[in-house]
């Protein structure tokens, strides 16, 4: 109805509006004994409705009225039917669009006339994702200068906007944001998705107030914006908040000052603490990343699917890590499942590499007992993992060969014997220990050992190679043993 009252302004309308519904398809001529209809406006003379008004026109639906200074009935008729015709094709247009393969700029420039204003999509990073009209405005103001340029307003902004409380509120209306340091005063329209804040509808005058017709119109096409977000779920998760590091996994957002804004948008400086941790296994990915949340309200984590992996991007310069660990690893137990973690690191647009690194920590960390695997324990099986797969050759050192036919012709153990040697780095004592044999014993089997295969344990590369050898061959126990399961 608001609407509605925008496009008869030059009747000068009389409002008395109670509901406002923007949802009208239809107008009638009003007639005693009528049903009325919740989606359409009667009209009629005043005089048969109010006692003591003649010669006006009055427009009806459920408890809103509105009084026009017109005694033309058919005119009035005509010129609301050209309202519905012009709205509702637009609104039925764009629904039809958004079951198609369009974009929000798509969207955005078939709406931007009906608003009559610039409009942009940004989601909860303030990253500007489509935008119309606002190339109009120049670039004297610095917020519209950056949005243009590098598709995000400036950072004194993003603060003074983020301590609003009202801008991730689920509110279907659009209301004015009026941030006077930054000299910020749009209509804004917040995106909900499932429950969860996924950015903004924004519209801009020049510091315009707009109508409440204005503000109608807007509110439907956040409701637009929410069904084409229902048609392409693949955007969801890049319009929330965590959003920036899904991009950066993709690589579609990269390092530069942009990017670092968006980070600084989320209250997190460039040179924080960060982990990545990635769940692998996962029976149900939807509960982790909701028992998540709670971290991300807090500004700590966020968590995103990528490559079919539930990612955790942890800043430990919000939140120890301790009481964050405890709470993964609930979770973990409660799913049956495990997560690599990532060394620390301190540019968020080192994520890649780092994921990367938490990959290899789930896949091959040796701390098989715990459910967060680290990086350290898996670096070694990573890399004979690599040697084993590129090894044509079956490389060993032929040392090792000699040590298992004797060992297999004459019962002795002088394979084992030289690999706890080793790793107990030449020491006699702890070595003799570890075998379960007398010192002069274990000495008497490093001279056969020496004797049989001339090598030289003097030799810090003789034993590297040695060393590398014997994991080598573990490694490929191990891969026997799994592929005989």
């Amino acid at each position: 109805m608001w609407i509605l009252a925008d496009w008869l302004r030059e009747y000068r309308p009389r409002l008395e509006i109670k509901e406002g519904s923007r949802t009208l398809r239809n107008a009638r001529l009003y007639a005693e004994g009528l049903q009325m209809e919740r989606s359409t406006v009667y009209v009629g003379k005043a005089e048969d409705f109010i006692d003591g008004i003649s010669g006006r026109v009055i427009c009806a639906n459920a408890h809103d009225i509105m009084l026009l200074e017109t005694g033309d009935i058919d005119e009035v008729l005509n010129r609301i039917l050209d309202a519905f015709d012009y709205y509702n094709s637009w609104a039925d247009r764009i629904k039809d669009k958004t079951k198609d393969d369009c974009t929000l700029d798509d969207i955005l420039r078939e709406s931007q006339p009906v608003l009559g204003r610039a409009v942009c999509v940004a989601d909860a990073s303030f990253y500007v994702l489509a935008q119309a009209g606002f190339e109009r405005w120049g670039d004297d103001n610095p917020d519209t200068k950056s949005l243009l340029s590098r598709n995000i307003i400036t950072l004194g902004s993003i603060k003074a906007i983020n301590r609003r409380k009202d801008i991730r509120v689920s509110n279907p209306h659009t209301y004015m944001l009026e941030v006077p340091d930054s000299g910020i005063r749009c209509a804004v329209r917040n995106i909900f998705f499932r429950g969860k804040h996924r950015g903004w509808l924004i519209t801009d005058r020049m510091g315009d107030i707009p109508s409440r017709g204005e503000m109608d119109i807007q509110d439907e096409l956040g409701d637009l914006v929410e069904r084409w977000l229902e048609s392409h779920q693949n955007q969801k998760e890049r319009m929330d908040k965590a959003g920036v590091f899904l991009q950066i996994l993709e690589g579609t957002c990269r390092r530069g000052e942009d990017g670092y804004i968006r980070i600084e948008s989320l209250s997190w400086r460039r040179d924080d603490r960060l982990f990545v941790y990635v769940i692998r296994g996962m029976a149900d990915s939807i509960q982790l990343s909701f028992s998540m949340e709670q971290f991300e309200r807090l500004g700590a984590a966020y968590p995103v699917r990528f490559e079919n992996n539930l990612v955790i991007v942890f800043n430990a310069d919000m939140m120890d890590t301790a009481p964050f660990e405890e709470a993964l690893l609930q979770l973990l137990e409660r799913a049956d499942c495990f997560c690599g973690k990532s060394p620390a690191f301190y540019d968020a647009f080192d994520l890649r590499a780092q994921y990367e690194l938490a990959i290899i920590a789930s896949d091959f960390g040796d701390d098989r007992l715990s459910r967060i695997r680290e990086i350290e324990n898996a670096a070694l099986p990573y890399y004979l993992s690599l040697i084993v797969k590129n090894d044509r050759a079956g490389l060993t050192h032929p040392a090792l060969r000699v040590l298992r036919d004797y060992d297999a012709k004459n019962r002795t153990q002088l394979y084992r014997t030289l690999e706890v040697y080793l790793q107990c780095e030449r020491n006699f004592i702890l070595a003799s220990k570890a075998l379960h044999i007398h010192r002069n014993s274990l000495i008497y089997r490093i001279g056969r050992i020496v004797d049989l295969t001339s090598i030289d344990l003097d030799s810090y590369k003789t034993r590297m190679s040695i060393m590398l050898a014997f994991e080598i061959e573990r490694y490929k126990e191990i891969e026997r043993e799994q592929a005989a399961r």
